[in-house]
């Protein structure tokens, strides 16, 4: 009996290893074809179009009333701006003071003549844009930083970029509930990437240009990365005489 149950136990094995090896072939072929889906998807999605959000531009006039020319070129989609520039227009025409206030027109001709934008409150802290672009950001330095900790960071790393209260705490106010929705993020402030990509000008050229564009990735866990040197992206920048602020960021999906 106890042979005979060997025996049996040795063609219940031989049966379930050429089952085991029909079942493998079968979800060999399915496999394949899934992973090579699955390959075809990722490398799709390193192309997917990544939305710039509300980048807004702050100019500070070197006295009240000065007339400034802002431009912004690019060969990416604009989805949305405030106030909207003409069509086939690059540039808003500005009075600019001091404190930021903007006042906006359709050309420099209306400008010169103090013409108002037609049913527009003409009275604006910043001029806002958002777009959509296939830029690939770069993560190769920067920090991970656990959601519920993202306003300490922001606070920190913003001041640091140069940002003044006013303009950290917007920053912080739209950015924030998408940061903690997160367990953890891993940032990197954009230079070239994306100031190559979005070129930003003005008429005159401003005495100083500071372009603050945070790229985030969600994570589930803490990974390591090098981190950033802040100060090449602030460079020398100060607020004497004409200055111009910008701060954006987009969210890379995985």
């Amino acid at each position: 009996m106890k042979k005979y149950t060997l025996k049996k136990h040795k063609v219940s094995a031989l049966l379930l290893a050429c089952l085991c090896a029909l079942s493998c072939m079968a979800g060999c072929a399915s496999g394949s074809g899934e992973a090579a889906g699955s390959q075809s998807k990722q490398a799709e999605s390193t192309h997917e179009e990544v939305n710039e959000e509300k980048p807004v531009i702050y100019v500070y006039g070197e006295e009240d009333d000065q007339e400034v020319d802002v431009t912004l070129s690019t060969d990416q989609t604009i989805t949305c701006e405030y106030p909207a520039r003409p069509d086939g227009e690059n540039t808003w025409y500005l009075k600019a003071d001091r404190d930021g206030t903007l006042s906006y027109f359709t050309s420099a001709a209306d400008r010169d003549k103090d013409v108002q934008v037609e049913g527009l409150v003409n009275e604006y802290n910043y001029l806002y844009w958002e777009g959509k672009s296939k830029a690939s950001y770069d993560f190769s330095r920067g920090y991970c930083v656990a959601g519920r900790d993202s306003v300490y960071f922001l606070e920190e790393k913003l001041a640091a970029l140069g940002l003044n209260r006013k303009e950290a705490n917007e920053f912080i106010v739209y950015w924030l509930p998408k940061l903690q929705a997160n367990p953890y993020n891993i940032i990197s402030f954009q230079k070239e990437t994306y100031t190559d990509e979005f070129r930003l000008t003005t008429k005159p050229a401003a005495d100083h240009m500071l372009r603050v564009f945070m790229a985030f990735k969600a994570s589930d866990k803490e990974v390591d990365i090098q981190e950033q040197d802040l100060g090449a992206i602030r460079g020398d920048f100060s607020r004497d005489g004409l200055t111009v602020v910008e701060w954006g960021g987009a969210q890379v999906k995985k």
